[in-house]
């Protein structure tokens, strides 16, 4: 148990039925205490994770709408729904097509005129 959620159980099995010693019967429930603060972390690490994800997709996506929206006459809702639009005719990621436009666009900006 973990803030009153349970997140597994220990089930301890013998060939014989045998009473336990007071001191199995707390080792178990240490272990079991340990265990169950191990998956809670574990969940809060993937939910960190995930979370750390969508934000840097976030920030992708919105760095390639300012990049859209430098064409005369764009809107940001036009732009991300250009990008959105683009997702689903590639059949990938928004923050795929926003990174590989992204980079199309630092490439642009470092490509010097020939004079």
């Amino acid at each position: 148990m973990s803030l009153s959620r349970l997140l597994g159980a220990i089930t301890l099995q013998h060939w014989r039925p045998r009473s336990y010693s007071r001191c199995e019967v707390e080792l178990l429930y240490s272990i079991g205490f340990v265990l169950g603060a191990d998956l809670g972390i574990a969940r809060l690490e993937k939910a960190n994770g995930d979370l750390l994800l969508e934000l840097e997709t976030r920030k992708l996506v919105e760095r390639r709408k300012g990049i859209l929206q430098r064409e005369p006459g764009m809107t940001e809702r036009e732009a991300y729904l250009a990008l959105e639009s683009q997702s689903q005719q590639k059949k990938r990621l928004l923050k795929e097509i926003a990174q590989a436009i992204i980079l199309s666009d630092e490439v642009e900006q470092s490509v010097v005129p020939p004079e």
